[in-house]
């Protein structure tokens, strides 16, 4: 509101930063948290948690380093502990509805890894077109041109890598400025400092992605996977375990993984039309999740008072 905004004027500044977005703040069911992918930002998922319903309250975790004061974290691992932190602040103690899209899907299963050690549960873990590490991918260099190109194509523009090869990072950057603009994908006032930010988070994310071993972990996976695609990395090109149902997960989680096809490719698969479906279907998830653990908390109440 312009009197918050004109209240942090007079404070002198912004509020320390935390990765919590309140995407859909309302409703009276519990908090799903939801990870964003390699570019950092969870503005990707506001036609999903519309879908969702108001009654939904949808939080998104943003990265850090987004807004220029921070770097973004260099480990997957510091990541989820720092998301895991902030979402404890919302809510103290599970259960804990988590997800992620891309490689925000890692992230969330790091956490729900995490939250298991600390003895919590995480009732729902949904992945979206999410595939696990794969051991081809560390220490392999990012390709600055394909990269963008892979940005480009979540943002829905146009901009092949052979456009983007010989230039300078800044000149690539104004060239990814100008189409974005040309489709009005972009705001008017994005300039090239912003973007130079977005694309080092988006870079680093890759890297910790790359570089992130996981250990294997008890939570119930269920992994929602793009019908039109057979399967892609954090950046938009095929990923080495495509041709696995379970895009890689399977070797990590001990409870067998849950696999469902949702309309769309890896981006669409987010927006309109196809959002609706993806919604409808994990939807369902959150409602049995919810319906589950309120099952256990009158079960445990009830223990409790016969006790007494």
């Amino acid at each position: 509101t312009v009197e918050n905004l004109a209240a942090l004027i007079r404070r002198g500044g912004a509020s320390a930063w935390s990765p919590l977005v309140a995407v859909q703040p309302g409703g009276h069911k519990p908090p799903f948290f939801c990870v964003h992918p390699a570019g950092g930002n969870v503005i990707c998922y506001a036609a999903l948690a519309r879908e969702l319903g108001a009654a939904q309250p949808f939080y998104g975790l943003q990265a850090r380093g987004l807004d220029g004061r921070d770097e973004p974290f260099t480990r997957l691992e510091e990541m989820a502990d720092y998301y895991v932190e902030a979402v404890r602040g919302v809510r103290p103690e599970g259960p804990y509805l988590l997800g992620g899209w891309s490689l925000g899907g890692a992230v969330a299963f790091e956490m729900a890894r995490r939250l298991g050690e600390r003895g919590q549960e995480v009732a729902l873990l949904a992945l979206l077109d999410s595939p696990a590490p794969h051991a081809s991918q560390r220490g392999v260099e990012v390709d600055e041109a394909e990269l963008l190109a892979g940005l480009g194509e979540d943002l829905g523009l146009h901009v092949s890598a052979e456009d983007l090869r010989g230039l300078t990072t800044d000149e690539r950057l104004a060239l990814f400025l100008e189409h974005g603009r040309a489709r009005a994908l972009v705001p008017s006032d994005y300039d090239l400092a912003q973007a130079r930010r977005l694309l080092h988070v988006y870079e680093t994310n890759i890297r910790a992605f790359g570089n992130y071993r996981p250990q294997p972990a008890a939570t119930r996976i269920i992994l929602h996977r793009a019908g039109e695609a057979a399967g892609a990395d954090s950046h938009g090109a095929p990923h080495p375990s495509a041709a696995d149902p379970t895009l890689g997960w399977g070797a990590l989680s001990t409870a067998p993984v849950e696999v469902r096809r949702v309309p769309g490719d890896h981006v669409s698969m987010l927006s309109e039309p196809h959002v609706k479906a993806l919604a409808a279907e994990l939807g369902r998830l959150l409602e049995e999740a919810s319906a589950a653990t309120a099952g256990a908390a009158r079960t445990a109440f009830d223990i409790k008072t016969q006790g007494a």
